[in-house]
């Protein structure tokens, strides 16, 4: 059977939940049955209960706010840890030796591993990481975080490989780095909304000030602001890289489809270093001239016979907006019929279902070469908003 990659299976191996996952630890981050309940989730849909915080949660969160500092032009910030569980955390030694051997004969088994080398390296030089001296001696006095290489094949990644590292490992019988952690709250925009407002002609409500953007207009660290008119996006766009520059943050990757605006980027240097017409947005792909939205780029994998890999393959096609629900709803009927018919994860489907799969995989990947028009009128405006992202 074969591996089912993160990058295949998209937000189902991945959600982004609105509460305290207590089994996240427990289960292989591969597991694709874990995330099932994301596919037929209304989070997706963007029908959320409204959060409180409690007294707690808001005295950690500004805890955390006041010990951010600036200083040589470098941000410094104070973790949140659970006070009785960080100085419980055994050193994790063996586990991460362990990894870290598996990695590396994988690594040299395929020839990459020079290649994953030379991304710590070029961090160092950075700044970004720090080497540590540790004699063999002192090895199991430190907690340690094991790591693995992650590769992207989209054509908008400029960072084809990068480290993903694990803070859920621990010893048997101990707790983890994660465990230990303070989560904090919930702070994720709205995505909906967010994909909603991008489509909308809202116009620009105030030019933001050193970054200090509404909530909406974030989501992690993907700012995108809407507008029509193509001063405030300059002026948005001045104080963006300027904001990040006082952090020691160099802004690499950004654009729009204000052609004023695109041009100064470009003279810049900052326009995304890539060769695909399109550029993600929320997980769409966006054609900056033709101002459209289209599915991101997948495998279908017309030839998957276990439901296993068809989950994998339907959850692939991220669609919050449902633009193409025509077809995406048939893809959850279908894993709702596969799981009535009670198979398991790893067994094969009979010849009637692969049928129906091979059917249903080739409109899901026609469905990728639809594209349709980011605009959408709002209160009798029509005209092409401008936004920067």
């Amino acid at each position: 059977m074969s591996t089912v990659s993160i990058t295949a299976v998209n937000f189902v191996l991945a959600p982004q939940y609105n509460y305290v996952d207590s089994y996240k630890d427990t289960f292989e981050n591969t597991s694709v049955e874990r995330g099932l309940d994301s596919l037929f989730s209304l989070e997706l849909m963007g029908l959320t209960e409204e959060e409180t915080f409690s007294d707690f949660e808001r005295k950690k969160v500004k805890e955390f706010q006041n010990s951010v500092v600036i200083e040589n032009q470098c941000y410094y910030v104070k973790l949140p840890w659970w006070e009785d569980k960080i100085g419980k955390v055994p050193s994790n030694y063996s586990v991460a030796l362990a990894v870290l051997n598996r990695v590396f004969n994988k690594l040299e088994k395929e020839n990459k591993y020079r290649e994953y080398l030379d991304v710590f390296l070029e961090q160092e030089r950075e700044g970004i990481v720090e080497r540590i001296v540790v004699t063999r001696e002192e090895y199991e006095k430190y907690v340690w975080i094991p790591h693995r290489p992650v590769y992207k094949t989209e054509e908008q990644s400029t960072t084809k490989v990068r480290p993903v590292f694990n803070c859920s490992s621990k010893p048997k019988g101990g707790i983890s780095i994660n465990e230990a952690a303070y989560p904090g709250v919930n702070l994720m925009g709205n995505l909906l909304q967010l994909l909603l407002h991008f489509r909308s002609n809202d116009i620009m409500r105030t030019v933001i000030h050193k970054m200090n953007a509404p909530k909406e207009n974030f989501y992690v660290d993907n700012l995108i602001k809407t507008g029509n008119v193509p001063e405030n996006l300059v002026q948005l766009y001045t104080n963006v890289v300027k904001r990040l520059e006082e952090g020691h943050f160099d802004l690499r990757s950004c654009s729009s489809n204000r052609e004023e605006l695109r041009h100064k980027i470009e003279k810049d240097g900052r326009m995304p270093q890539h060769h695909s017409q399109y550029e993600k947005v929320l997980g769409y792909n966006y054609d900056t001239k033709s101002d459209s939205l289209s599915l991101a780029k997948t495998d279908s994998d017309s030839g998957a016979n276990t439901k296993r890999r068809i989950l994998a393959a339907v959850a692939a096609h991220f669609d919050p907006l449902s633009l193409c629900v025509p077809v995406t709803i048939r893809g959850r009927i279908f894993i709702s019929e596969l799981w009535k018919a009670g198979l398991g994860w790893a067994e094969t489907v009979t010849s009637t279902q692969q049928k129906s799969w091979q059917s249903l995989s080739k409109d899901f990947f026609s469905a990728q070469f639809l594209h349709l028009s980011k605009k959408v009128p709002v209160r009798g405006l029509y005209s092409k908003p401008g936004f920067i992202l």
